[in-house]
Order: C-alpha cells, then sequence, then structure tokens
C-alpha cells in the first residue's frame, strides 16, 4: 500500500511536468491541441507500464533488498530457497509480475495476493513464481 502510495506521487509528478513540457513545445511549434492530447497518452501509458516494474526492479535490487514501502514495514526480501539475498533475475521476476499484473488489469491483479490468506508463508502469487519470500528484518 505505501509503494502504491509512493508510485502515485511519482506518476502525479511525471504527468505535470510532461504536460508542462508538451505544452511549452506546442507554443513554439504550434502543435495542435489533438498531438499534444496524442502525445501526452503515448506517454503515460508508457509511464503506467514500465514505472511500476522500474519502480519494483531498480529499489528491489537495492543492497536493503526492499523498496521504501516494504522498508518503512520492515520487510525486506530474501531467496525462498536459501533465505539469502534474492539474485538479480528474481527481484526483475518478481518485478514484472506484480508490476504489469496489477498495473494492466488492476481489479484481476488484485486477485494474485489471494494466495496469502492460504499459504503458510503468507506470500503472495508474485512471490512464489520468483522464489521470493518476504521476512521481518
Amino acid at each position: 500500500l505505501l509503494d502504491a502510495l509512493f508510485m502515485a506521487i511519482i506518476f502525479c509528478l511525471l504527468m505535470v511536468s510532461t504536460a508542462v513540457l508538451l505544452g511549452a513545445i506546442a507554443g513554439s511549434s504550434g502543435m495542435s491541441y489533438w498531438g499534444i492530447n496524442s502525445s501526452f497518452r503515448l506517454i503515460m501509458c508508457g509511464c503506467l507500464l514500465f514505472g511500476s516494474p522500474l519502480y519494483y526492479g531498480i529499489l528491489g535490487n537495492t543492497s536493503q533488498n526492499a523498496t521504501w514501502g516494504q522498508r518503512i514495514m520492515g520487510f525486506m526480501m530474501v531467496d525462498a530457497r536459501t533465505g539469502m539475498a534474492p539474485s538479480d533475475r528474481q527481484v526483475w521476476g518478481w518485478a514484472f509480475y506484480r508490476g504489469i499484473i496489477t498495473t494492466c488489469c488492476f481489479c484481476v491483479g488484485l486477485l494474485f495476493f489471494i494466495p496469502i490468506l492460504n499459504d503458510p508463508r503468507k506470500q503472495s502469487a508474485f512471490d512464489s513464481w520468483s522464489g521470493i519470500m518476504m521476512v521481518k528484518k
């Protein structure tokens, strides 16, 4: 939930800066309203698709093995088999699953958190697919 808040703040800042930048470009080049609107939508769709996996992947590969929200809550990612730090491949796989599925189909993406209720380790489908486990620091 905290990570979603951080991503929403980053996305809003990105939207405002993109709108200002496109407005400045349109004012100097005489771009039409439809051209600006189309460009803005294309840029925002790209940010939605790639922003979430980049957020989770980059922050998951830090020395703390946790995103900002996970750090605040006192969690870190570990390899489910060894208990050591996860590999880059595992973290990026986890980021891809979590980011793309929840971004592209938000309502259906929330169903991937239901295994938390039935799993003895209390992990989501994204965690089990990538072989990652969240543990308290």
